[in-house]
């Protein structure tokens, strides 16, 4: 296995290290994220509950993410 470098490894990927995976990624800082479960490309949705603040919405929009997201929230 080649040996691979970077600057900042995130241990998990939900919201939060997502969020920051991207946000680091934008400035050009090398991130590997570490998360214990695969992705699955399956039909069958999981239901993930988040609770956001305004603070954490605005980080959001910041980062361009919640575009992505917002359809998928109820207020």
């Amino acid at each position: 296995m080649a040996k691979q470098t970077c600057s900042c490894i995130i241990i998990g990927g939900g919201i939060i290290g997502l969020s920051l995976a991207k946000a680091l990624a934008d400035k050009n800082i090398n991130v590997t994220l570490i998360e214990t479960h695969a992705p699955t490309l399956t039909a069958k949705k999981t239901v993930r509950v988040s609770a956001l603040n305004q603070a954490s919405i605005a980080l959001l929009k910041n980062l361009g993410i919640w575009s992505q997201l917002d359809h998928n929230t109820t207020t």
